[in-house]
């Protein structure tokens, strides 16, 4: 099976009972976690958030943004749910995990 260079899906969530902008309030909570995982960057324009971790960048190996160095999150309103959709890359994991394998082995 060949290594994923990116993630991509979706999901429900149902709205909750209060009365308000359930979109704006996703995409707030969203960017929020984002940037307490250590994202370098974080945008919003419309509905998507999109988010760079950085190259080899320092974090515990519990942060959700280890395996991922890009990635776009949109959030959309659905009759009675949210539907949150994303991609993310990992390019870089893989690029790192390809020269962790090749360089000893060159070595030998």
């Amino acid at each position: 099976m060949p290594f994923p260079i990116s993630i991509a899906g979706s999901i429900r969530l149902p709205k909750p009972t209060t009365e308000g902008d359930h979109v704006e309030r996703a995409l707030v909570r969203i960017a929020d976690m984002l940037d307490a995982a250590a994202a370098n960057t974080v945008t919003r324009a419309g509905t998507t958030v999109r988010f760079r971790a950085g190259l080899l960048r320092w974090v515990w190996s519990a942060s959700i943004l280890v395996c991922l160095d890009s990635g776009i999150i949109e959030v959309a309103d659905a009759a009675t749910d949210l539907r949150i959709s994303y991609r993310a890359s990992t390019l870089q994991l893989m690029i790192l995990v390809s020269a962790m394998v090749l360089v000893p082995g060159l070595l030998m």
